[in-house]
C-alpha cells in the first residue's frame, strides 16, 4: 500500500480536558493536507459507538475523515498498530499519541503475542521490531496541549524523507 497513514489517538491529541479542541483539529487538517496522509483511528474512541460517532461528525466539520480503524487486541496499541501496518502493507506511517508507546513497546512481552493466531510473517515482524525502529515513526503529544505546530513539522518532515 503506497498510502501514507497517520495512526490517530484522540485523548491528549485532539481532546484536551474532555473537550475536542479546534486548534488541534486545524493542525491535524494541515498535517493531512500537506502530507496527503489517511487517518487510521487507533484511539479507544473506536471501541465506543457514541464517542466514535461524535468524532466522525467533529472531524467532518474540519474537513477530515477516518480511513480505517485498528483491531482491538486488549489495548495493546503497539500490537494493534503494527498489525494494521503489516496486514495492509503500509510503507509510510506515523503514530500521533500522548501515551508513551516506546515505553509500552519496551515492556511488551512479545512472546505472549507470538503464541496468538497471527500469521508467521507478522510474528516475525513483532520479534524483529526495536524501540529505535518504532520511535522514528512515533510523534508523542502531551496530554494537556495535544497537537502543536512542532508536531505538524515532525510529521511533514517524516513523510517527506522516510520509508519504513
Amino acid at each position: 500500500m503506497n498510502t501514507k497513514v497517520i495512526f490517530l489517538d484522540v485523548d491528549g491529541v485532539l481532546c484536551l480536558g474532555g473537550r475536542l479542541n479546534d486548534y488541534c483539529a486545524r493542525l491535524l487538517k494541515q498535517m493531512v493536507t500537506i502530507t496527503d496522509a489517511k487517518l487510521v483511528l487507533s484511539s479507544n474512541w473506536r471501541l465506543y459507538d457514541d464517542f466514535y460517532k461524535l468524532l466522525i461528525k467533529y472531524l467532518s466539520r474540519h474537513g477530515l475523515s477516518i480511513y480505517g480503524v485498528t483491531n482491538n487486541f486488549g489495548d495493546n496499541r503497539v500490537i494493534e498498530i503494527l498489525y494494521w501496518v503489516h496486514y495492509f502493507g503500509v510503507k509510510q506511517w506515523v503514530v500521533l499519541d500522548d501515551r508513551n508507546l516506546t515505553r509500552e513497546l519496551s515492556e511488551l512481552k512479545i512472546e505472549s503475542h507470538t503464541n496468538k493466531k497471527f500469521d508467521p510473517k507478522f510474528k516475525n515482524l513483532l520479534a524483529s521490531i526495536t524501540i529505535q525502529k518504532f520511535r522514528k515513526n512515533f510523534v508523542k503529544t502531551e496530554v494537556l496541549s495535544g497537537i502543536q505546530l512542532k508536531h505538524v513539522d515532525q510529521v511533514t518532515n517524516f513523510f517527506s524523507k522516510s520509508l519504513w
